[in-house]
């Protein structure tokens, strides 16, 4: 079992935060001030500084606890597509998908962009962007789309493998290289290809890491999709035969692409893709070939049970509702088992047995109290998920490769020849609500967020919804060059400076440090409800700064020894200074529960982007300021950039030590009066993951400047165009 990375916020910190007015003294010396470009002392600057935390490092080994996840919640996950049939196989939870569309006269038909590249994966979608690989035996690429306006945002070839075979195995026509349907865990995109590749990629389309695993012995192709457990990517790799003894399941370290752990799988090739439950009070990997339907737990990889019911080649794909897995064996049975059992549960786990319409390819999908198949010949079926009678059955006579999904009480059909159903979920007998032909041809599974639904077809990529309804789950408004994050992002601009500002949706999350953790001014941890408010996307930059001193006739800063560059943060500037802007724009500075809201979101993470330290997602050891937007790898929940590491950021709150053990839970103001300012975020001065912890708390005098000195605004609501 893998050995965790242990959470950089240790039970030392206390001590070390208590030598907080003594370290920057003794660590920063004349460098630090050589690299600010003052002769003031530090003294002044220095109070709220704490020393630097133990960072940890994460190794193989067994017995070890999980490590802490950077990845997004399964709430956010639900609101997105992450994986092949989303989160719970092929069933969206929106309500408001369109039941009708035209493509002739585009009725209903947000967009329709030519496939970038050819494969027969799904799409995926997080944020405002969808996701899918493509490729053949020349080139492999992954693709992002806008989800708002099928823009293709970027494009990025995963080439330069290590270890990748040369030369490029041979695959069937019928899979090719891009069978296998991505996966995000909400930070990272992961794509995996026929020739055994697997790359991780941000959401800006940068490589993260690769890794080959070698040609794959399949005589189809490779075709299981992946999957994500928290900050873990789950591979299914069967392949061979039973004895060849080739098969594995692995789960690999999200951020490193470091095997956490590896299960030999004693079966030979198989095509479904794996799911992870919920069951039985624990976190449950299932998986079929060809005999079992087996069952992992995802923290090491051990095996929870097994049931012998699969023959012949298994392409379907389990799903798992009303507390059953249910799995096909292709044209033979379809089979419902309770995931509450130990070791070998084929007589005892056993539920139902269906035998009639059982699909090939296409993979079942249900709602807890019904199931319904398709066969690749066309035949539909009903089934009582609870005993798996036979409710009724229609025979479309068109051949089918997507598997159906179902939104409310309808289901989604896409056929071979590009031809799109809509059809009641009822038990009652079958109803068609809604046919049209799409021109297209679709092998792809569709992909239902708020009110759209995104298909991959051979020709085209697909949008469909109604052109009233605003996309807002997890990203609407999120401009192009912003990494999804993990909540809706709202994005507005302000006519005044035109500075862009992202929403901060109204709620509560916790705020401060636990005990044993952080330091003693960071506590003690509570529950804070903020109204919503929107907060500077960026730092305000000197371009911007430069135009308030012009209008307000006011002198620039002094000029740090870099010079000034427009598209970098404002620095040298007084709390006053940052108080002064933000009246002239119409807004305020924000206050530090906004601020730490803003960068933390209500996950309660240690890091705007997540619970561990990784070196790509701030600014710091630059040796001066940064263009903001440098690290889009940091950007927080809501769309924020450079929270953290790029400048220190003034905050409208008087510092008070102790203000969290009495102050208010609904909307803090800070304390009335006091004699040093709050400032948030870290700088490029200290370069230490202890500073860049968005509950750490900084002070200084209302009249300190310092060439690490920045802000940003907030706002209830932007001001109105003059």
């Amino acid at each position: 079992m893998h050995l965790s990375e242990p959470n950089p916020v240790t039970a030392k910190q206390p001590a070390r935060c208590a030598v907080r007015s003594r370290w920057p003294v003794a660590a920063g010396g004349l460098l630090f001030l050589l690299g600010l470009g003052l002769s003031a002392p530090l003294s002044g600057r220095a109070a709220g500084m704490g020393a630097p935390p133990a960072v940890g490092a994460a190794s193989g080994g067994p017995s070890q606890p999980a490590a802490v996840s950077d990845a997004a919640s399964d709430e956010e996950l639900r609101q997105n597509w992450p994986r092949f049939r989303g989160m719970d196989g092929g069933v969206s939870a929106v309500t408001n998908a369109p039941v009708s569309w035209d493509p002739t006269t585009g009725s209903n038909v947000l967009w329709k962009t030519p496939a970038p590249a050819s494969g027969f994966g799904s799409p995926i979608v997080w944020g405002a962007r969808v996701f899918f690989s493509g490729g053949d035996a020349i080139k492999r690429e992954v693709d992002c789309l806008d989800a708002r306006s099928g823009k293709v945002l970027w494009q990025q070839l995963v080439v330069d493998v290590p270890g990748s075979p040369t030369p490029v195995p041979e695959a069937p026509e019928g899979t090719g290289y891009a069978a296998s349907t991505m996966a995000t865990d909400g930070r990272r995109v992961y794509a995996f290809f026929g020739n055994g590749d697997l790359a991780a990629l941000s959401m800006d389309g940068k490589l993260v890491w690769s890794k080959a695993f070698g040609a794959i012995s399949n005589m189809y192709g490779h075709a299981a999709s992946l999957a994500t457990w928290r900050d873990r990517l789950l591979l299914q790799l069967d392949q061979g035969a039973e004895e060849d003894g080739k098969s594995m399941l692995y789960a690999l370290d999200g951020q490193t692409g470091k095997i956490v752990w590896q299960r030999p799988r004693k079966v030979g090739s198989s095509w479904a893709s794996p799911i992870v439950i919920q069951a039985a009070g624990k976190a449950q990997i299932i998986t079929l070939a060809v005999p079992w339907v087996m069952a992992y737990a995802p923290e090491d990889g051990a095996e929870l049970w097994r049931a012998d019911c699969l023959n012949d080649e298994v392409v379907p794909s389990p799903v798992f509702a009303g507390g059953l897995v249910m799995a096909a064996h292709p044209s033979q049975e379809l089979v419902a088992i309770r995931p509450d059992g130990q070791g070998d549960v084929t007589k005892s786990g056993v539920v139902w047995r269906a035998n009639e319409n059982i699909p090939d390819i296409p993979s079942p999908v249900s709602n807890g109290e019904l199931v319904f198949t398709v066969t690749s010949a066309g035949m539909l079926t009903c089934f009582d998920a609870r005993t798996g009678a036979k409710q009724w059955e229609h025979n479309f006579d068109i051949g089918f490769r997507a598997s159906p999904a179902m939104a409310g009480n309808r289901l989604y059909l896409f056929t071979e020849k590009g031809i799109a159903i809509v059809a009641g979920a009822g038990r009652g007998q079958f109803q068609e609500f809604f046919r049209a032909d799409m021109d297209d041809a679709f092998d792809a599974s569709p992909a239902f967020v708020d009110g759209r639904i995104f298909l991959r077809g051979r020709k085209f990529v697909w949008c469909l919804g109604s052109a009233t309804t605003s996309l807002s789950v997890a990203g609407a408004a999120k401009s192009a060059d912003v990494s999804a994050g993990t909540a809706p992002v709202l994005e507005k601009i302000n006519p005044k400076d035109g500075a862009a500002m992202v929403y901060v949706p109204a709620g509560e999350f916790l705020m401060g440090s636990k005990e044993g953790e952080g330091c003693d001014w960071e506590r003690p941890q509570r529950k804070v409800t903020l109204d919503g408010f929107y907060i500077y996307k960026y730092d305000v930059t000197v371009a911007q700064y430069r135009k308030f001193c012009t209008e307000t006739k006011r002198a620039m800063p002094p000029e740090p020894n870099w010079k000034w560059q427009d598209n970098h943060p404002i620095v040298n500037v007084t709390w006053h200074d940052a108080a002064a802007y933000a009246t002239w724009a119409g807004v305020k500075l924000p206050t530090e529960a906004q601020w730490e809201k803003a960068a933390r979101g209500t996950d309660a993470r240690v890091y705007s982007w997540g619970n561990r330290w990784a070196e790509n997602t701030s600014i710091h050891s630059a040796g001066k300021t940064a263009p903001v937007g440098s690290c889009p790898a940091g950007t927080s929940p809501y769309g924020a950039f450079d929270l953290v590491g790029n400048v220190w950021q003034w905050c409208a709150d008087w510092y008070d030590a102790d203000y969290y053990a009495n102050a208010p839970s609904t909307n803090p103001p800070g304390p009335e009066a006091g004699t040093t300012r709050v400032l948030r975020g870290g700088s490029w001065g200290f370069n230490m993951p202890e500073y860049f912890r968005v509950s750490y708390r900084n002070r200084c005098t209302p009249e300190c400047k310092y060439a690490d000195y920045g802000f940003r605004c907030a706002c209830a609501e932007p001001p109105a165009k003059p």
